[in-house]
């Protein structure tokens, strides 16, 4: 959990919106991390979000959810961009067994446990959280919840509702950023882009 001094080292974002969680945000927020001098890692958990990945110019092999299933190293999961030095990204995987099933508290622990021995953020892209119950179970996990809310999409309702269940879940919620709803473009400038290759 966040330190005295109220630092954060892994955190969860997701969207209110009842449509799939736009990875924008958390791709941006970890790049940024990374160009200040941070080791980050990113981690795609929207197991039905392909945009990530597919923005990125990323072949989406192993990752998250190889991880969960199989008995795999973080660094078998996550790929380094040649561009950014300090930013590593962990596609959502691909694996026969249903994700959410793997989906179970001390995994996800194991994994921020190992991470944070590597990295100095952990960043979790995750599923709508009205949705999805993998947010709220990777955001217990974490140091905090940032909700994602796009404007003029979102209806006063969902967003109570999706208050009251951080509430009653006592998660740490970190804030709300409120965005315009993006055209499908790529994430970043083309001599921007992320272009990764596997870590050796």
């Amino acid at each position: 959990q966040a330190n005295e001094e109220g630092s954060f080292y892994s955190l969860a974002l997701s969207s209110v919106d009842e449509e799939l969680a736009d990875p924008t945000t958390a791709t941006y927020l970890a790049w940024m991390a990374a160009e200040m001098g941070h080791r980050v890692l990113l981690i795609d958990a929207d197991p039905e979000g392909a945009y990530l990945n597919e923005s990125l110019g990323l072949l989406n092999e192993r990752g998250f959810s190889n991880l969960l299933a199989q008995d795999l190293s973080l660094k078998e999961v996550y790929r380094r961009s040649p561009i950014e030095h300090n930013l590593f990204v962990m596609t959502t995987g691909q694996t026969a067994r249903d994700p959410a099933k793997l989906l179970l508290s001390h995994h996800i622990r194991k994994l921020i446990k190992q991470a944070q021995a590597e990295f100095d953020l952990v960043v979790f892209n995750c599923p709508p959280f009205a949705q999805y119950a993998d947010a709220g179970l990777i955001a217990a996990e974490t140091d905090g919840l940032a909700l994602l809310s796009h404007l003029g999409a979102v209806k006063s309702y969902q967003l109570e509702e999706t208050l009251e269940k951080v509430w009653i879940s006592n998660l740490p919620l970190l804030g709300l950023v409120a965005k315009e709803m993006p055209p499908k473009l790529p994430l970043l400038p083309k001599q921007k882009l992320f272009a990764f290759s596997k870590e050796s």
